[in-house]
């Protein structure tokens, strides 16, 4: 464990109000996996920096109530080695009677991991893996007015396999804000990379990736809720019929998530409108392997689109804002030439989803719904 750190959160400050809890900063050696695989002991930090902090309480202000902070994580297993700075979200400050800010998210850097990944279920990953970056939770919202912050989303990196690599940035969404209304919960943000318990050994990768969650829209008015952001991710992996040959990699990708669209009301008894949901983020494209040469890395996904904002109410039900499009797929990268040893070009970046329409006007008994975003587009194929 050396040059490792743990830091707890600071409490929020209480100015009239109740402050948050600071979230505690781990450093946790796990004896197996979480599907039962052992393994020889793992590493946080091995030389390398390793800093894992928890979130600051968010301040209570003229009796509001401050979200909590998150826990800040490195985590390592049978195997596995774990480096980089993890910093989980603040909570966020509660201004006024009846506010209650959102709290943050959490923030972990583990390897030696098992997890879900298509139709593998709690097998994914397996003893080993190098998981390294900065992983940074998103921070819960502000709420005044009696209103409520939203949740700030998890940031993650992850490996599990041998020779599995995961690196890079992963920024979690902020929670919306809560200003007489309900703030929408962030998406989450994640870089894995996985092997399978067909090929333990396989070289998956996902390194210097940048994975960003999508932010929660805000809700302004008593009623109204900010829409929901979607999850942003970068993975390599394999499913059941994966062989030890096998090489997928998501090497310097981006996957951001759609933001949520904003909720409004006017005045009582208007019921708010609901933002729409952010698109998903494009997944990033399958690397192809040359005989001789080295496999083109993989696409970037495109951006989710954000979701449309709901349109003001008019003594009803508001309209709903429409949902953004899903980012494109990657395309894949080209294979390398026979016997040249040459690197393939990245496959293009998919096109982000278009976002989704606003909602109408709401009438009797309850607004229109806005359209819905885009399709997404899909990459070009990488050269040779």
């Amino acid at each position: 464990m050396s040059g490792a750190t743990a830091q707890g959160g600071a409490g929020g400050a209480g100015s009239g109000g109740t402050g948050g809890n600071g979230g505690g900063g781990f450093l946790e050696f796990d004896a197996s996996t979480a599907s039962g695989l052992t393994g020889p002991g793992g590493t946080i930090g091995g030389g390398n920096a390793a800093v894992a902090t928890g979130g600051a309480g968010g301040a209570g202000i003229n009796g509001g109530h401050g979200g909590n902070g998150s826990f800040g994580e490195l985590e390592t297993g049978p195997g596995g080695t774990s480096y980089g700075h993890s910093t989980a979200g603040a909570g966020g400050d509660g201004t006024g009677v009846g506010s209650t800010g959102g709290n943050g998210g959490s923030s972990d850097i583990q390897s030696a991991k098992t997890t879900n990944f298509q139709d593998l279920v709690g097998t994914a990953g397996g003893v080993g893996g190098t998981a390294s970056g900065i992983s940074v939770g998103g921070a819960g919202g502000d709420a005044i007015d009696g209103g409520t912050g939203g949740k700030g989303s998890g940031a993650a990196i992850t490996a599990g396999g041998e020779n599995a690599v995961a690196s890079g940035t992963s920024q979690g969404g902020d929670g919306g804000e809560g200003d007489g209304g309900h703030g929408g919960n962030a998406g989450s943000s994640r870089i894995s990379a996985l092997a399978s318990p067909n090929a333990p050994n396989a070289n998956s990768s996902a390194t210097g990736g940048t994975a960003n969650g999508g932010n929660g829209g805000s809700g302004t008015g008593a009623g109204s809720a900010g829409g929901a952001g979607l999850d942003g991710n970068i993975i390599a992996g394999l499913d059941s019929t994966g062989t030890p040959g096998d090489n997928p990699s998501a090497n310097n990708a981006t996957s951001t998530g759609g933001s949520g669209g904003n909720g409004s009301a006017t005045s009582s008894p208007t019921i708010g409108g609901t933002g729409g949901q952010g698109g998903s983020g494009g997944q990033g494209g399958s690397a192809d392997s040359g005989t001789a040469g080295t496999g083109g890395g993989a696409g970037t996904g495109g951006n989710g689109g954000n979701g449309g904002d709901a349109a003001l109410g008019s003594g009803f039900n508001g309209a709903t804002g429409g949902n953004g499009g899903d980012g494109g797929i990657g395309g894949n990268g080209g294979s390398a030439v026979t016997g040249t040893g040459g690197t393939a070009t990245n496959g293009g970046a998919g096109s982000a989803g278009s976002g989704g329409g606003p909602g109408g006007i709401a009438t009797p008994p309850v607004g229109p719904i806005g359209g819905i975003g885009g399709t997404r587009g899909t990459g070009g194929t990488g050269g040779t």
